[in-house]
């Protein structure tokens, strides 16, 4: 059984059942894409989620809770409800991007040295562990991934720029792969090509 709702003057079918996550994003007041890409996954599987089609993850189900401060588990069944306490509406939403926006601001500027840190730490224990090769590709990937997924180049080129200018190095060599296999390939199928 569906019920109808108007959009703009059209008679839009729905199904009985609609997922929280559904009206979360209506009271967010954002469109499918634009929710989708706040919490990254496809506007496909936002839609198959939506129309109980697909289950929603634990792990987008918290990303949904940082964009929003709706309680992940409040996302399975009734009425969403906010961390900020009650039922989830525009105004707890409103309120709850008040407390989200100092954690913006200041969060990165907090963290960013242990962050960098961190990063030493595990590409130590990848190297420890025999995995240097796999991590080296995971890690440029990743990082080229972040790159593309929100759009920052351009920004990056910006900051690159401003970096040589200042006489600093810029790390090529993470976003590049590693071309010393490449070269050893060209060589090894020299010799090859000499043998036979």
């Amino acid at each position: 059984m569906y019920m109808c709702q108007m959009k703009k003057g059209l008679r839009v079918r729905l199904p009985e059942k609609i997922h929280p996550l559904h009206r979360v994003r209506h009271v967010v007041g954002m469109t499918q894409k634009d929710f989708a890409f706040q919490i990254g996954i496809s506007p496909q599987m936002l839609q198959a989620i939506e129309l109980g089609k697909r289950r929603l993850k634990p792990e987008v189900a918290e990303v949904v809770h940082t964009l929003t401060g709706v309680l992940p588990n409040s996302l399975k069944k009734g009425p969403p409800r906010s961390s900020l306490g009650g039922v989830f509406d525009a105004q707890r939403f409103q309120m709850w991007q008040m407390v989200r926006q100092g954690e913006n601001e200041e969060a990165p500027k907090r963290v960013l040295e242990k962050r960098v840190e961190a990063l030493k730490w595990i590409g130590q224990a990848m190297q420890n562990s025999k995995r240097g090769l796999i991590w080296e590709e995971e890690f440029r990937r990743f990082l080229l991934k972040t790159i593309q997924r929100y759009r920052i180049s351009k920004e990056l080129e910006k900051l690159k720029r401003e970096h040589l200018a200042k006489g600093g190095k810029w790390p090529d060599e993470a976003f590049l792969p590693s071309k010393e296999a490449s070269k050893r390939a060209t060589i090894a199928s020299l010799i090859l090509k000499i043998k036979n």
